[in-house]
This record gives structure tokens, sequence and C-alpha cells, in this order.
């Protein structure tokens, strides 16, 4: 019988010896079987998929798991030696849309192609196999940010040769721990290719991709991923927040792709418009993306299927709306500097309460200890008490709040804080405020706080406009269904 485990490290261990992804039904009952898992609990296949769960929801691409249908789950390090766990279908199909994961900024590729090219694929996904078996555990994590670091101390031989090779060789570009949707979108679209000893060569495909920015190479990956679908729904706005394209990407995802998980669904819209944003495509203000001209002539260029006939008249209107809605920000953020502090304490705990945040408190000015709201938010199946201090200023908040405020948490029996404030912060603070085993602390600017107020209506409101277009379809009559007399 083995060491009994938290769920989280029964499930990865009962993971790991697995050699499918497994619903978490099968990794409870091999948990308990192995003596893995002792839970005392009547329902512990319920509590270990909510773990699995929550560490989903708060590390994104980071977590230890990854979700490959509806309760199934695998180990995201095996994901990246076997492609047939990743969560969407990765076969040769044409007819199945974005079809990589962990999509790569455009410059990543460039960057990446002329280091590659010389060596064989084993060579690539060894190092992958190798650098993904470093991984650490929920109470030994490894910070991959500083490859100078963890690749002398972590690897040796020809992986730490490689892996050095591709960090300096690509000016710091690309970091050799996240290197499989580079991998996937140079070998899936030929950007390389072996040849006959099995040493991969630049395609004409590849080098196409590099010196043509807005060539058929670039465009075939373009259409292929779902980029010029993302750009419609954000041109279709004229500006858009996550919230307001969502719905229709995950209806586009539904019936071009094998994407099923919401989660993973979101990870990959994030990723192709930080590819966008990179590409001068997209713009964003706070939390509000905007496609660019350069976005809208590419869409022309291309000749993509989707509609992007709009007339130059509701472009104008497009132009005049974000305009209007820039200036609406700007004053709101003078509105808050400008309130009564009291009464900014008391909007900010509205908006935590549309939010989704429980209890919310707004603290008494004499006893405050520096906490000026406290609240409770579910993570998961679990509630945990946050504490927030609100600043109105135009200057940077400093390191000392923060340092304040995290030592006031045990006071309210908080496990986390948030600064709210009208200006911006240092340096030090925002370096600070995730520290490694220290309580975390959010930051909140006053650009982001009135995107937040403006996406929940608070202090704002809408007034849709309606545009009117010629139909000429309805302006037609079908002979055939004509029944009056010659």
């Amino acid at each position: 019988m083995g060491e009994a485990l938290t769920f989280f490290e029964a499930a990865r261990k009962v993971l790991s010896d697995a050699e499918k992804p497994l619903h978490y039904r099968d990794i409870t009952e091999r948990a308990i079987k192995d003596g893995f898992l002792k839970s005392q609990g009547k329902t512990p296949a319920e509590s270990l998929n909510a773990r699995i769960c929550v560490d989903l929801k708060q590390n994104g691409d980071e977590s230890t798991f990854i979700r490959t249908a509806p309760g199934v789950f695998s180990l995201r390090e095996r994901a990246a030696q076997d492609d047939d766990t990743l969560p969407v279908d990765m076969d040769d199909d044409d007819n199945t849309l974005v079809r990589i994961p962990f999509f790569p900024s455009y410059s990543e590729v460039e960057a990446i192609l002329p280091v590659w090219e010389g060596l064989t694929p084993e060579q690539i996904t060894g190092l992958r196999r190798t650098i993904f078996n470093q991984s650490g555990t929920p109470q030994d994590t490894v910070d991959w940010s500083k490859p100078n670091e963890w690749i002398p101390s972590r690897l040796d031989g020809v992986h730490r040769e490689l892996a050095f090779k591709i960090w300096r060789a690509t000016s710091g570009k690309v970091n050799p721990r996240y290197t499989l949707g580079l991998w996937l979108l140079c070998s899936k679209y030929e950007l390389l290719s072996p040849d006959a000893d099995g040493v991969l060569r630049w395609t004409d495909r590849g080098r196409d991709f590099v010196a043509n920015p807005r060539g058929e190479s670039v465009r075939l990956v373009d259409e292929r991923e779902g980029v010029f679908k993302l750009l419609s729904l954000v041109a279709d706005r004229g500006q858009a927040q996550t919230s307001d394209i969502w719905e229709p990407w995950r209806a586009f995802l539904d019936s071009e792709s094998n994407i099923r998980s919401d989660s993973y669904a979101r990870s990959v819209l994030y990723r192709r418009v930080r590819n966008l944003l990179e590409r001068g495509l997209l713009s964003k203000a706070g939390r509000v993306t905007s496609i660019t001209e350069q976005g809208l002539l590419w869409l022309r260029e291309a000749g993509s299927q989707v509609d992007t006939s709009g007339s130059d008249e509701e472009q104008d209107i497009q132009a005049l709306a974000q305009q209007q809605r820039a200036r609406v920000r700007t004053s709101l953020l003078e509105m808050l500097r400008e309130m009564d502090p009291y009464a900014f304490e008391h909007l900010v705990a509205t908006l935590l309460t549309a939010m989704g945040y429980d209890d919310v408190q707004v603290t008494a000015p004499s006893n405050d200890k520096g906490v000026d709201v406290a609240a409770s938010i579910k993570l998961g199946i679990s509630s945990v008490r946050e504490v927030i201090q609100v600043k109105r200023q135009k200057s940077n908040i400093g390191r000392p709040v923060l340092d304040a405020l995290r030592g006031s948490l045990h006071r309210f029996h908080a496990v986390r804080g948030t600064i709210i404030s009208t200006g911006g912060f240092s340096k030090g603070t925002v370096k600070a405020a995730f520290e490694p085993g220290a309580a975390p602390i959010t930051l909140m600017d006053g650009e982001t706080l009135v995107d937040i107020l403006m996406e929940h209506g608070i202090g704002v409101r809408r007034r849709p406009i309606v545009l009117w277009e010629i139909d000429p379809s309805s302006l037609t009559v079908d002979a055939g269904n004509d029944d009056s007399e010659a």
C-alpha cells in the first residue's frame, strides 16, 4: 500500500502511471485501490474532480492538468510528449480548424526556425520530454522564468547545449520550456520538413512565412487557426471586451474545431488575441480591444470568407463610437478621483458585489487598519476572505502601502488582498505583489477600474444605436408563387 496523499497529489500520481487520460471517477478508484487516497468523505470522486478543476481555473496553461473531454483529464507534461492527449484534434484532417494549442507569436516562430534547421525532430522532442520530466510538485515548484538559472541546474549534455542555443540564439525571445506550440505550428504547417537523412530543413513555405508577413503562408495559418474569424468578430463590434466576443467565438469552435472545453477555448482565444496585438492588427486600451487599420486591411487583402464589407459610413460610426467611449472613460476616471473618500469605498463595495463577491463590508474609518473593504469570494468549492484598500490619487502607489496591507491580512482572517487605485503602481510594488511565499496582492490601476465599472454598468449606461441597411432580397417577388391570372 502506498502512502496517503492529497487529492491533488493522488490525481497526479495516478495520471503519471496511466497510459491514457482518465475520467475523474476512474482516477479516484485507482487512487483508493493503490492506497494513495484515504478519503473519509462520502464523495471522494467529486472532491478530487473539484481539486483538479480549481487548479485548472487558477493556473490556466500552467496547470498540472489538462481536460481532454468532459470529466476526463491528463497531465500537461504528458500532453507535451504525446500529441494524442492534447485537448484538441491534432490530426491532419484539413476540415478541422484551430489545431494548434499554445498558439505562439509569429516573431517567436521567425526566431526559432533558424535554430531548429539542421536538427532532427527527435532532438527537439527529446529536449522537450527531458524538460517536462523536470516538472516540480505543488510543494516543490520550479521557476521556469529564468532559463540562465534553470538550464545549467536541470539539464546536462546535449540537452543543456540545445536549450542554451534556443535561449541565446533567439535573444531571449523563446524560453526552451515553452516550445510545444512552436513545434506543432512549424511541423503541422510544414515550415520545416525532414530531408532524406531526417534532418530538418526550411521549406519554401517556411521561407515565405518569414519573408512575407502578409504572404500566402501567413495567410494560410491565419485562416486555418481562426485568426481571421477573431479579427472579424472584433471588427464587427468596432471595439470589444473578451465577454463581447466569447459566445460567437465559442460557437465558431463548436462548429469548426474539436475543442469542447470552455477553459481551453478561452486559452485559445487569449493566445490568438496576443498574437494579433503583437502584429499590430489589434490594439488594446485597458480591457477594450479594437481592430486597427492594418487589421482591417489584412482582412480585405487576405480575401477571407468572413464578411468585412462594412460601408465607409459604418466604419466612420465605429470610429466615432470609439472616440466617444474614450471620452467617457476619461471623464469617469476624473470623477472617481474627485469623489468623497467614503463614497468611493462604498462604490468599490458595490462593484465587488456585482463581480460576485459575498459578505462585502466597508470597514469603519476610525479603525480600518489600512483596510477599507472586506469581502469573500468563492474559489472552486472553497470561499476565501479578501481585504481591499482603495486609493484616490494620480501618482503611483509605493511598496510600503502593499506591505502594510499584507501585514493586515491576519487581522481580518484573510488569505489575500487587493489594492484599487485611481492612479498606478511603482515597479517595486508590482514586483512584490506576487512574491514567492507571500500572500498574493492583486493590483488594480485606474484604467482597469474604469473598464470593470463600465463592464458592469456602474457609473455609466449604454445607449444602443440602430443602423439601417438595404436588403435587396426582401424586394424580390418569387414569380413561381404568384397565383394571379395573367
